[in-house]
């Protein structure tokens, strides 16, 4: 059994047109036809049903191609990491995050600290990625809600960050609620809402929110961050964040009401894959930001409105 037949019964299985996966791995169809032909001989079953003109796998095939499909992924992980000079995976992290801003702090203190190292930085949403095959061959770190990442099958580590952050609600500053120390969803139920698109980790936790709250809010736009805030300065609507999220704005037009019901908390956890070893980088990021979430505070004064660092 070769690599090659592998990655030609993964194709035709994926695409189920023999001609088609044929032009697309620049191979006859006679070819193709052949080489899977000898997979399965080799095997002694027969992988594929012949449906029309086209070829669907059956109940075996289905198998195979769960276990081939990791195999070649296994292997396309092995080939980057041997061709990975050492010396800049150990002075080169890289780290994906759910949120563009929550890590200022974090990043930016490390790096005057560890000069010598660098982040690369990337921001995704829930919906594009998926922990397990990217923390194995694109990221060294994740760092998101844990309600984003299913721990179940133990092939993912994390370390909490911080399990106690919670809603405001983002209002212009002439809103007439600008001056209440705090604010319960059902005060804003009739508020036009700017919410972030589906996709976003903190949407998930937003939705979560209004089903506590048995409100189905009005949405007058669905966008980023960055024209969430900026409607929100308009006076165009109010948004949901949270207290940590919310020290980032630094816009004096916006002010940051605390939810006081429903009060439910929002983690922020640090992941990485099990299945691959972590760089000397990797760990000290891992231990400088364990220590860094110890020593700090975001929580707002209801006096004021003002947060207290």
């Amino acid at each position: 059994m070769e690599l090659l037949q592998l990655s030609y019964f993964k194709a035709l299985a994926e695409n189920g047109n023999l001609t088609r996966t044929a032009k697309q791995l620049y191979i006859s169809p006679p070819a193709l036809s052949a080489s899977i032909s000898r997979l399965e001989k080799e095997l002694g079953v027969s992988l594929f049903d012949r449906v029309g003109n086209r070829l669907v796998l059956n109940a075996r095939g289905k198998i195979f191609l769960e276990h081939t499909g990791r195999v070649l992924s296994l292997l396309d992980t092995a080939v980057t990491e041997v061709r990975k000079d050492s010396n800049n995976r150990d002075t080169v992290l890289t780290i994906a995050t759910s949120t563009p801003h929550l890590w200022n702090g974090l990043f930016s203190q490390f790096s005057a600290l560890y000069p010598d190292y660098m982040i690369m930085h990337s921001v995704v949403r829930i919906n594009q990625i998926e922990p397990r095959r990217d923390l194995l061959d694109k990221y060294d770190l994740f760092i998101t809600s844990s309600r984003d990442v299913d721990l179940s099958r133990g092939d993912i580590r994390s370390m909490t960050l911080y399990e106690d952050d919670h809603a405001v609600v983002l209002v212009n500053s002439r809103h007439p609620l600008a001056q209440r120390r705090k604010i319960t969803l059902y005060d804003v139920k009739d508020e036009p809402f700017i919410m972030l698109s589906p996709g976003y980790s903190a949407r998930n936790f937003y939705d979560e929110l209004f089903h506590a709250a048995a409100i189905t809010p009005h949405i007058a736009m669905e966008c980023d961050y960055i024209m969430r805030n900026a409607m929100v300065q308009q006076g165009l609507g109010v948004a949901l964040s949270t207290e940590h999220a919310s020290k980032y704005l630094g816009q004096a037009s916006v002010r940051a009401l605390p939810v006081s019901e429903p009060l439910i908390a929002r983690d922020q956890t640090i992941f990485w894959s099990a299945a691959r070893p972590l760089s000397a980088c990797a760990r000290l990021f891992l231990d400088f930001a364990e220590r860094f979430y110890k020593n700090h505070s975001w929580k707002i004064d209801y006096q004021t409105n003002d947060f207290m660092i």
